[in-house]
């Protein structure tokens, strides 16, 4: 029996000369292969985000092709806004009557602009399609890969190249369009890879902008806040950067806008300047990047960067200045009452308070020190032991860190306490506010504002 004639007979000649195809069916082959594997990268990335402790992305997104037109292909680098303002990165732009292609400069302030030009190459994207994160040539058989940053940048509707595209051979095609013109195009495979997984544990129970940082809320939310997630989680809120071990920082560097350390193995970068210096050594939770300042209950901040903390006494809210003052000594005895800060009635209620409970010999009490002493220190490091913190700390996110502010309230021990001096970037006074919030039988955190907002912002004007 002649199979091929049998088989051609049953699925009929055009079925027939398709399985005959064999680069049809490995083109099929590849095509279905790229599919069940993106299937299975949305399937990992939805049981990754089920632990926010797995850290791992996948590219989930199917590919997408996107057509550069060549005939827009140009050399470029700065906008003309640039030369009309007559300065380029610092240096003056030496003016022209004529052209760009001026000769070399004579002062050393001054560049040309043929020295601006021709530093990128820029072309049109013929229809808009979203950021790539990597451009290929093939599909499944790709000989060149450009990666999003150090080979090219997407702004608008162009493509700035720092390869010319005319070396790099890409593939391209020829289209008619409907005036009836021949047009060339550039043909790319683009890839969109994910940054963070979502995670609904805590984007959904918590707050959708904590999920960039949400192993830290899940290591809150299971084994409390201590010392160290407390200051990561609100580091993370505030665009500052911990220190995870302790170790030196081996290397430090810079590029495209970002500042970079090495500390043993791992990198840490962040766009704000490092706050150390090659060869120095950093202990875990270390602020290696960011102006926040996290200070421990047996520290000794200056009363600039911690004015006082808010304290709960049976009259009132009151504060502990970070200042010396005088005790007051109750007649008669020898109690001393520690002097607080806050509003006249408040205040005289806590003495009138302080002065009945010395006359009761079950009333439990810690002496305070006769003559000069510090309100702050003295509640911070006696009567809590240096078991809670004061952190002062500038946000550009007022939302973000409020989300933050709730995950601590909720998984604070009672006997945890953290004051919050915050600072909008911005200097609007959109800061929450709050003395002593939390739900019953939790801990707390006091939030204050600073001195830049504290005039518009009632509750933080008794601050020093």
């Amino acid at each position: 029996m002649n199979w091929i004639k049998r088989i051609r007979w049953i699925l009929g000649p055009f079925w027939y000369r398709i399985f005959e195809d064999q680069d049809f069916l490995l083109g099929v082959e590849y095509l279905l292969g790229a599919f069940f594997k993106f299937t299975g990268y949305t399937f990992d990335n939805w049981f990754a985000g089920m632990f926010p402790m797995l850290p791992a992305v996948y590219q989930n997104d199917m590919p997408y092709v996107i057509l550069l037109d060549v005939s827009t292909l140009h050399r470029e680098w700065y906008t003309w806004e640039d030369f009309v303002e007559g300065t380029v990165k610092g240096h003056k732009v030496q003016p022209s009557d004529t052209d760009y292609t001026l000769g070399s400069p004579t002062d050393e302030d001054y560049v040309s602009t043929a020295d601006l030009m021709g530093k990128g190459w820029v072309v049109d994207i013929v229809k808009p399609v979203p950021d790539p994160s990597y451009m290929m040539n093939h599909l499944y058989k790709w000989s060149l890969t450009l990666t999003n940053g150090p080979d090219f940048k997407v702004v608008g509707n162009q493509i700035l190249f720092y390869t010319n595209p005319e070396d790099l051979k890409l593939p391209a095609i020829k289209v008619t369009d409907s005036a009836g013109n021949l047009k060339i195009y550039w043909k790319l495979i683009c890839i969109q890879t994910k940054d963070v997984n979502d995670y609904p544990a805590v984007s959904g129970f918590t707050s959708p902008e904590l999920n960039d940082c949400a192993d830290i809320v899940w290591d809150i939310h299971q084994n409390g806040a201590t010392y160290y997630n407390a200051k990561k989680l609100l580091a993370a809120a505030t665009e500052n950067v911990v220190c995870d071990a302790d170790g030196a920082i081996s290397e430090k560097w810079s590029e495209q806008g970002w500042n970079f350390v090495r500390i043993d193995d791992k990198i840490y970068g962040s766009k704000s300047a490092c706050n150390f210096n090659a060869g120095a050594d950093v202990k875990k939770g270390t602020i290696l990047f960011g102006d926040m300042k996290f200070y421990k209950g047996s520290e000794n901040p200056t009363t600039d960067e911690i004015p006082g903390i808010r304290v709960r006494t049976d009259a009132g809210e009151l504060v502990a200045e970070n200042t010396n003052k005088t005790s007051v000594n109750i007649t008669g005895t020898t109690h001393n009452v520690l002097p607080l800060t806050g509003d006249l009635p408040t205040l005289v209620d806590y003495l009138n308070l302080c002065i009945r409970n010395s006359y009761d010999p079950r009333c439990p009490y810690i002496q305070v020190p006769s003559g000069t002493v510090n309100p702050y220190k003295f509640v911070m490091q006696t009567l809590r032991r240096g078991r809670t913190c004061a952190v002062r700390l500038t946000t550009v996110s007022l939302s973000k860190l409020e989300a933050a502010v709730q995950v601590l309230r909720k998984s604070a021990s009672l006997g945890g306490l953290i004051t919050l001096y915050v600072k909008d970037s911005t200097d609007t006074a959109n800061v929450t506010v709050s003395g002593f919030t939390a739900d019953a039988g939790m801990g707390v955190v006091a939030v204050d504002a600073t001195v830049t907002i504290q005039g518009q912002v009632a509750e933080a004007r008794i601050l020093p």
